[in-house]
């Protein structure tokens, strides 16, 4: 009885002849591809040797996937201060440790372009979602329990996990793996502490890699035009936390490189043409400071219908977008940055650039 055609297609196998060719000298340099690639690499070598920062010391890399790392807390805190489309702000921000590729010893002497490239190679974009008391514990508490389980190491046989998170603004404490505490520190230092529940709300500055990684029927469901889920195979599984966030600033943004290299040619200019320090303090004098207080949500967290209903509106929905930013002006604040002093002009600068590079200003 001859196979079915359903069968007969389950059963078929590609075959493929494979030829290996061994790249040597004897083969003939293709001139005109040498001709054409030249100037390319050419203008790429010059845009990297770009100075834009100057490092006091010497900075070690290495080690951020074995736990909180000073180089990624550093660079995280330019991606919380950064203004993103829609003139939305963000209280942390949050990157695997897989997003900072660099091992090599960054020297003492002047950063470039190209230092800071090395470090942030990857160019998805970052945006700002916002979600809940409850479910920063939970994202945070994936991330220990990642490292906590993680099968690799290095070399020198310590534990290593490319999914651990580097995080700057929350701040928190462990007990046996399980979080204990957790708060959240303000780019003016004020510190605000954080309930395992749903009675407050906080943006959270990532890569789209982590925040567009939700894998459930109904977030594959949804339309595309909004979030389009194309990384909810891989962004290290946070989508179990990330479920319900709500997309606030999703797109227009540049990638935390982008981010990274335009704060500090910002500095630079406002400096005038000095150098800014690399890994400069991340926290000011809070009386000098714009600030923007943590969001606090309306409901109660103690009531079991406000709880359910304040879950629901964490939900991410289509009718909540418009252009897929919020429309909301307690995110959409159209007062100054939360990060420039208010006794330095020319701090106003950098936030008028970046405000109008998102088309906020004329």
């Amino acid at each position: 009885m001859p196979a079915s055609p359903s069968a007969t297609a389950q059963a078929r196998i590609l075959q493929f002849d494979i030829t290996k060719y061994r790249v040597n000298d004897s083969f003939a340099e293709d001139k005109q591809m040498v001709d054409y690639i030249t100037p390319h690499i050419n203008n790429l070598k010059e845009y990297q040797a770009v100075s834009i920062a100057k490092a006091l010391k010497e900075y070690d890399p290495k080690g951020v996937r074995q736990g909180p790392n000073a180089i990624a807390k550093g660079l995280l805190e330019i991606l919380r201060k950064h203004v993103y489309a829609g003139n939305v702000h963000a209280d942390c921000a949050a990157l695997h440790a897989g997003s900072f590729r660099r091992t090599e010893v960054i020297p003492q002497g002047d950063i470039t372009r190209g230092d800071i490239l090395s470090i942030l190679k990857f160019d998805e974009p970052t945006c700002v979602i916002k979600v809940t008391g409850k479910m920063l514990w939970d994202l945070i508490q994936q991330s220990e329990d990642k490292f906590a389980t993680s099968g690799k190491t290095t070399k020198t046989g310590t534990k290593s996990a490319s999914g651990y998170l580097q995080v700057a603004g929350v701040e928190y404490k462990t007990n046996g793996g399980r979080i204990t505490s957790m708060e959240v520190r303000s780019l003016t230092g004020k510190v605000t502490p954080v309930k395992r529940d749903h009675s407050s709300e906080w943006r959270i500055a990532t890569s789209k890699y982590i925040a567009d990684c939700v894998n459930t029927p109904e977030a594959a469901a949804r339309s595309p035009s909004t979030r389009g889920y194309m990384f909810r195979k891989f962004g290290e599984n946070y989508g179990k936390a990330l479920e319900n966030s709500l997309a606030l600033s999703w797109n227009g943004n540049p990638s935390a490189f982008e981010v990274v290299r335009r704060y500090y040619e910002s500095q630079k200019i406002v400096n005038d043409g000095e150098l800014p320090i690399f890994m400069e303090e991340s926290f000011a004098d809070v009386e000098k400071f714009q600030h923007l207080p943590a969001l606090e949500s309306d409901s109660d967290s103690s009531d079991p219908e406000s709880l359910s209903a304040s879950t629901s509106e964490m939900s991410m929905r289509d009718e909540d977008t418009q252009d897929d930013l919020l429309s909301n002006a307690k995110y959409n604040a159209s007062g100054p940055s939360i990060w420039y002093l208010k006794e330095n002009p020319h701090d106003l600068r950098y936030e008028r650039m970046s405000r109008m590079s998102h088309g906020v200003l004329a």
